[in-house]
């Protein structure tokens, strides 16, 4: 699981800043986040050829028990671990970690009870943008940052699971300059 967290954290530096801008590609041009699937694809791509060195494959959608689909899966040998994304304004963004990962994904024999949550973090966005953070289950005040909403669902997470689950708040709103 390190060497995929530290290529999604090398990815999350690049999107905070580089020559390319790639962190664009996960806004419509309207200044409107993309949706999960797209900016789960984009996420893929850019970690994808990375983790090939280490003999690490991604697989989008993998097949899960029980009929169930991962966003995505790490595989290297007989090993896969599964990860759920969701964005931060999914209903169930709060709790997908525990109620979707952990129940239904981490229960696969390949995953050896690990896996990745990430949510992809826009920041504070207009209703009408479809894309707005959902509030929090318990009546907190809504994250302000990134690091915020990790530390959020990691609370969430009962303290026996948190070793066995990485929390990963994909910041893309750092280094996007929105149009006005």
């Amino acid at each position: 699981m390190s060497t995929i967290v530290e290529e999604i954290e090398v990815a999350q530096t690049k999107l905070k800043g580089e020559d390319i801008d790639q962190v664009r590609d996960f806004w419509t041009d309207d200044g409107i986040p993309r949706d999960e699937n797209r900016s789960r694809d984009r996420l893929a791509a850019m970690i994808g050829p990375e983790l090939h060195r280490y003999d690490i494959n991604r697989i989008t959608e993998a097949d899960m028990p029980q009929g169930k689909r991962a966003d995505l899966a790490f595989g290297h040998g007989q090993m896969q671990l599964p990860m759920e994304v969701k964005g931060q304004w999914h209903n169930d963004v709060w709790d997908a970690a525990m109620s979707q990962l952990d129940q239904k994904y981490l229960i696969d024999w390949r995953s050896q009870n690990r896996g990745i949550f990430c949510v992809l973090w826009f920041g504070d966005q207009q209703s009408k943008t479809g894309r707005r953070l959902k509030s929090h289950p318990d009546g907190l005040k809504s994250p302000s940052t990134a690091e915020e909403m990790k530390s959020m669902i990691i609370d969430r997470i009962p303290q026996h699971r948190r070793s066995m689950i990485e929390v990963i708040v994909l910041d893309l709103l750092t280094g996007m300059k929105l149009k006005k």
